[in-house]
């Protein structure tokens, strides 16, 4: 449903990560819907290197109960960037982050799952707007924050928008809005090696 991610500092290579996750479960909505939130911090000797905050669905509502979405309505604001999602692409992100969900993979396997047709991950559309915005920008992210509202399927053509003047950006695919969101930047960041 919704992930934040955040820069507090840098950690030099072979440097001890402490890792810290909470996981709260939120009242039940007006409708039902039950959500949790997973939260996770990193640390290095007692300094804050990164934070992550994810909401994740347990169980839908009722249909019907919850407000229209805007996901139709797409803003009028200058493209940043464009890219063709082919149907290899969900495999590749599986075998980058692990994450062998059977609605990412093949038409076959989502369908087993209930979908009408394999959808790309989240956080591939999330790292795939970061990078774009940087390129756009010339300025490292220091923190993105996505509304997911829609699925994007594999063989996609996805836009991001960025409204201009502000930190809101908008990634659109078939003419729905998939994911709204803000992201900071900060310099470029040179890791030292």
């Amino acid at each position: 449903m919704d992930n934040t991610l955040e820069e507090h500092g840098t950690i030099a290579p072979g440097q001890p990560l402490l890792l810290r996750t909470v996981l709260r479960l939120l009242p039940p909505s007006s409708s039902g819907a039950l959500r949790c939130v997973l939260e996770t911090t990193g640390s290095a000797e007692g300094a804050p290197v990164f934070g992550c905050a994810s909401t994740y669905l347990i169980r839908r509502g009722k249909r019907g109960s919850a407000k229209q979405s805007d996901a139709k309505t797409l803003p009028p604001w200058p493209p940043v960037a464009q890219w063709t999602l082919d149907a290899a692409a969900g495999r590749r992100y599986a075998r980058l982050s692990g994450d062998w969900n059977p609605i990412h993979l093949t038409g076959g396997s989502a369908r087993l799952m209930g979908m009408r047709a394999p959808i790309i991950h989240g956080m591939h559309t999330a790292a795939s707007s970061c990078a774009a915005l940087e390129g756009n920008s010339g300025k490292h992210t220091t923190r993105i924050a996505c509304r997911f509202q829609a699925a994007v399927a594999l063989g996609s053509t996805v836009s991001l928008y960025r409204k201009p003047g502000t930190d809101e950006f908008v990634v659109e695919a078939g003419g729905t809005r998939a994911v709204s969101g803000e992201w900071t930047v900060g310099n470029i960041y040179s890791p030292k090696i």
